[in-house]
């Protein structure tokens, strides 16, 4: 018997054909590789149009300013729409913070990331200046119609304030840039354009 103990899920449903959960110890749920990781990532995420961040327990980091809330503007998310989301950070003293530094990334279901953003990448300067700020996320969607997760990571002034990993679960919906009728037959997690043409006889 060999027990295989990971975070890595496309391992785990690659070598495994049943898989048991734990917390802390102890035996949370047990099933086959997908109910599983579905259980896993359904407790460590919330989704709907409005996700509350404020109660969700921090360790490790400075904490002086924490994300607060997250809104999608449209949920779920149609297929080929951009992904855009709203949030709110929360400060200690509702003071200002320069050089934010904001990550957003998304994941799969297997836990893989597919998507990394940061305002650092398109040089956009940052600051908070109170807590009544909104900041606007607005991606391009080219995901096959699933469920995603997003991670938020917060750094100001090199220091690492937040990070929620899993912090909210969003779906993309059925659809595809082909009009194929079948989207479920086509494999891999984005949908880029593409051409296939006979170039010679």
């Amino acid at each position: 018997t060999v027990l295989f103990v990971s975070h890595n899920f496309s391992a785990v449903k690659a070598l495994c054909g049943k898989s048991i959960l734990l917390d802390q110890g102890r035996k949370t749920f047990s099933g086959s590789v997908d109910e599983t990781i579905d259980f896993y990532t359904g407790q460590a995420s919330e989704s709907g149009k409005e996700v509350d961040l404020s109660s969700i327990e921090r360790k490790g980091y400075a904490g002086e300013l924490v994300f607060d809330r997250l809104s999608f503007v449209e949920y779920p998310v149609l297929f080929g729409k951009p992904i855009k989301f709203k949030f709110r950070l929360r400060s200690a003293k509702n003071k200002r913070f320069d050089a934010l530094d904001l990550g957003i990334a998304i994941n799969d279901r297997n836990n893989q990331r597919l998507i990394h953003c940061s305002n650092r990448f398109i040089g956009r300067d940052l600051a908070h200046d109170g807590d009544t700020d909104e900041y606007e996320v607005e991606i391009a969607n080219i995901l096959k119609p699933d469920i995603y997760s997003i991670t938020l990571f917060l750094r100001c002034n090199e220091v690492i304030q937040d990070w929620i990993g899993n912090a909210a679960r969003f779906e993309v919906q059925d659809g595809n840039p082909y009009n194929f009728t079948d989207t479920r037959q086509i494999q891999g997690v984005i949908l880029p354009e593409f051409n296939i043409r006979k170039i010679s006889a």
